[in-house]
């Protein structure tokens, strides 16, 4: 079981990050170690870049979509990485998107845990 501040400083590294170029999916999923569940690359990954203190408050002034999901008021950039090839390739190479959208997370103990699908937004 993961503790409340382990799952935020994880939601940290997987999806938040100050600056990114488009074309940094490899680099930063690579240095930042970033996995699914069955310590495999992650077919799709979103970067919200922005800074976390202004990612965190969202699950104060959000507005509740279900359970311990909040939407964000605001429009955050964000950086969509989507695997291209096989899961097994070496190196693994990344489509990358630029997206302008409203955030949903999942908040335990006031902070974000979990970025929700966009697609599911």
């Amino acid at each position: 079981i993961k503790f409340p501040n382990e799952r935020y400083e994880n939601f940290l590294r997987q999806h938040v990050i100050d600056d990114m170029d488009i074309n940094d999916c490899e680099t930063v999923i690579e240095q930042r170690n970033i996995m699914d569940k069955n310590k495999m690359k992650k077919e799709t990954n979103t970067f919200i870049v922005d800074k976390k203190d202004n990612v965190t408050p969202v699950c104060q002034n959000g507005t509740p979509i279900c359970g311990n999901l909040m939407k964000s008021e605001g429009i955050f950039d964000t950086v969509v990485c989507k695997l291209k090839g096989n899961i097994n390739d070496r190196p693994c190479r990344y489509d990358s998107s630029n997206k302008r959208q409203h955030i949903v997370i999942a908040c335990d103990g006031g902070k974000p845990v979990h970025l929700e699908d966009s697609r599911r937004s």
